[in-house]
């Protein structure tokens, strides 16, 4: 019986781990063609630039170095991801804003996604 439990506790602690450490909010890999469905709003950010988006949006990188983005959720900071050369990344906001909640973070259906070019060098295009 406590062999089972033990079972039990570490299955639970996996799919905990998973879940936790799971991506809500950016889809994996490098994506060529996403930007296709987004084309309504672009934006170029220099660096240190930002740029606010309302909906889904996806972040490319012109430039020829991995570029650094810090993104936040209404006044909570969220995330910071690294976008290969010539990559681009999916974000779905409701998804992401529902996730940020679930993890106690202070926002509400309705907030924006603030993106920040973090990088030194290179520009970033966002499609929202």
């Amino acid at each position: 019986m406590k062999t089972l439990k033990t079972y039990i506790s570490l299955i639970f602690l996996a799919f905990g781990m998973t879940l936790f450490s799971l991506n809500a909010w950016a889809y994996p890999g490098n994506y060529q063609n996403v930007s296709e469905d987004y084309e309504n709003e672009m934006t170029v950010l220099n660096p240190g630039w930002r740029s606010s988006c309302h909906s889904n949006f996806v972040i490319e990188n012109l430039g020829e170095i991995p570029v650094e983005v810090q993104i936040h959720l209404g006044k909570e900071m969220y995330r910071e991801d690294s976008i290969i050369v010539n990559g681009k990344r999916l974000y779905d906001l409701r998804e992401s804003l529902s996730f940020a909640k679930q993890l106690g973070k202070t926002v509400t259906m309705d907030d924006v996604a603030l993106v920040t070019n973090q990088s030194k060098d290179s520009s970033i295009q966002i499609h929202c």
